[in-house]
């Protein structure tokens, strides 16, 4: 991994905004897949999955592979990828981008600034060491091990196909599947870091709360509803037959 070549902290904004899209999305992609899941787990929806089971395997296919993808961005171990080790790189490099005055060029015309600007705003360099340290894999200096096992998955199973894993006559060469308390330890490692370094260079975090996340219940209550007065207009034509 390495550091991101830019020129002035206006790029450095930039690259804050595209690595904030991806942990957002991929925030609200696994809100919602968990959300459905525990939807299918229950009884009040059942039928209504029963009903329309290819659609609702491929809607959460989907976002999980575009959670998966996310975090495959994130945390990817690439020289040339926007990453989160390769950004906080960045930051070890131009940390002059945090300094009082290049704090308060950015929030001019904030009301606050001047509040905002008598807490120290560069980042402590031994702690950013560390937070390097936990998301790049080759430095094996304090790698977090979830990332560590990510990496692996993503190498043989997202990003390739690794056919060692996948061949029998290749020997077994199992890969550890990723539970929900590994997705979760991910997005809240990535957030963390992101809304630390976010607050010391403009004073702001992004948000991980997904505007509409409940919408998915007015959707299968449209359905079930749908089944309902269809069962209901066919219970009546049956008894109207029977009737006569």
């Amino acid at each position: 991994m390495a550091r991101i070549d830019i020129s002035n902290d206006n790029e450095f904004s930039i690259l804050l905004d595209a690595l904030s899209s991806d942990i957002t999305y991929a925030h609200f992609h696994y809100k919602l897949l968990r959300s459905l899941h525990g939807a299918i787990e229950g009884d009040q929806y059942r039928e209504v999955f029963n009903q329309s089971w290819t659609f609702w395997h491929l809607t959460l296919e989907a976002h999980e592979v575009a959670m998966l993808l996310r975090l495959g961005r994130i945390f990817d171990q690439g020289k040339n990828a926007l990453s989160l080790g390769n950004w906080l790189q960045t930051i070890r490099s131009n940390l002059h981008f945090f300094d009082e005055p290049n704090f308060r060029r950015r929030l001019q015309g904030n009301s606050f600034v001047e509040s905002l600007a008598k807490d120290s705003r560069k980042p402590d360099e031994h702690e950013l060491k560390q937070d390097i340290g936990s998301v790049v894999v080759n430095l094996n200096n304090g790698i977090d091990s979830v990332v560590k096992k990510f990496n692996n998955v993503r190498n043989k199973y997202l990003a390739h196909k690794d056919p060692n894993v996948l061949l029998p006559s290749r020997g077994p060469k199992m890969v550890a599947d990723l539970s929900w308390n590994d997705i979760e330890h991910l997005l809240s490692l990535a957030n963390r870091l992101l809304s630390k370094y976010s607050l010391l260079f403009t004073a702001s975090v992004y948000s991980t709360t997904m505007v509409g996340q409940d919408d998915y219940k007015y959707v299968l209550e449209s359905i079930k509803m749908r089944i309902e007065s269809y069962k209901a207009t066919m219970a009546a034509e049956m008894e109207k037959y029977l009737g006569k």
